[in-house]
């Protein structure tokens, strides 16, 4: 698998890259990725590094797309080359040619999962993660020129666009591992919101994705994580689906503050949005952050190696805090930055 191009679902915060006197694998200057320290089979102390953190997965490289190429069109505009758009493309690149997928109706798989060396491709294709790709994509058409990034981002958005059930007013998931079949396992909340916030003026044919979340995975004064059937495959009942996502609330609050110019009730819409942002404000810790969730809750999908269930936690949460500054102040950050 190339690695250039591509980026690491997690690096460690301060210095990008190691100390002075550290060898990565034979290399100096090498990034720095999360892990602690433990001991191998010998009690030797040992840096261990997280699968997930060290996986490539294709909807966190768009968000890093999308915001190399805010920062470029804030600093210098939308008419001048920079630094910025050529990572920028060289990420988009590398997604294209690693992970474009040809079956079914098209679109874009997850990433690839596992350690350097050892990684195995995801085959599903997210909904959220075409989403992503949709609006970076989109960018580097507008703001290159260059056909091929609007080629990239139709096939992203015939992807998105089918995973919508006309039934029920609201996007799939995605797709299971082969690709076609789609994954009914749980509806999550977020791409509800974030396909109308990349569509923008695309997104009149699907608002009622809103009316979905209030009427299925509405919790008191905000949202779970997701809608999760009753009885799961294993037969047994669900007592998970009963805590409120903060950050997916943000989200809800963002898509309402922005989108009500696409609704027939925009006042309605605007007075949503005022709504859950004051409920989020009341969950914000004395510092200004915002836990992910008000207590421990599945999301209704096992983590990536097949461990167990994935869970949110009630920690304070960057991705939260900042959905919530974004519904405040009425940001779009797909399109964050376009003059």
């Amino acid at each position: 698998l190339p690695i250039y191009g591509s980026l690491r679902n997690a690096y460690q915060g301060g210095d990008l890259f190691t100390a002075p006197g550290w060898v990565a694998n034979g290399k100096t200057k090498s990034a720095r990725l999360p892990g602690y320290m433990g001991v191998d089979a010998n009690s030797t102390p040992q840096w261990l590094e997280d699968c997930y953190a060290d996986s490539r997965d294709t909807g966190n490289m768009a968000w890093a797309m999308l915001s190399l190429l805010a920062y470029h069109e804030e600093v210098f505009g939308s008419q001048q080359e920079s630094s910025y758009i050529s990572a920028a493309k060289r990420l988009g690149d590398w997604v294209a040619t690693n992970c474009s997928d040809s079956t079914g109706i098209g679109g874009f798989t997850g990433g690839y999962f596992g350690w350097e060396g050892y990684e195995l491709k995801r085959t599903y294709k997210a909904t959220e993660h075409n989403i992503d790709l949709y609006a970076a994509f989109q960018r580097l058409n507008q703001l290159t020129g260059e056909k091929i990034w609007q080629e990239r981002a139709d096939s992203a958005k015939r992807f998105v666009i089918s995973m919508w059930d006309t039934n029920e007013c609201k996007f799939w998931t995605g797709t299971t591992t082969n690709g076609i079949t789609i994954n009914k396992s749980a509806v999550p909340l977020d791409i509800q919101a974030w396909a109308l916030l990349a569509l923008r003026d695309g997104c009149k044919p699907y608002v009622k994705s809103l009316e979905y979340a209030e009427n299925n995975v509405r919790n008191g004064g905000g949202y779970d994580f997701s809608k999760i059937p009753k009885f799961l495959p294993d037969g047994t009942t669900d007592a998970d689906d009963n805590g409120v996502w903060y950050e997916g609330t943000s989200h809800m609050a963002a898509a309402y503050r922005l989108l009500g110019q696409y609704t027939d009730e925009p006042d309605i819409s605007a007075r949503r949005a005022t709504e859950l942002v004051a409920f989020l404000r009341t969950k914000q810790n004395t510092d200004g952050s915002l836990p992910a969730c008000d207590r421990n809750i599945w999301t209704g999908f096992d983590l990536p190696d097949g461990s167990g269930k994935w869970y949110y936690f009630n920690r304070k949460h960057i991705g939260a805090t900042a959905w919530l500054v974004f519904a405040e102040t009425g940001t779009n950050p797909f399109w964050l930055g376009e003059k």
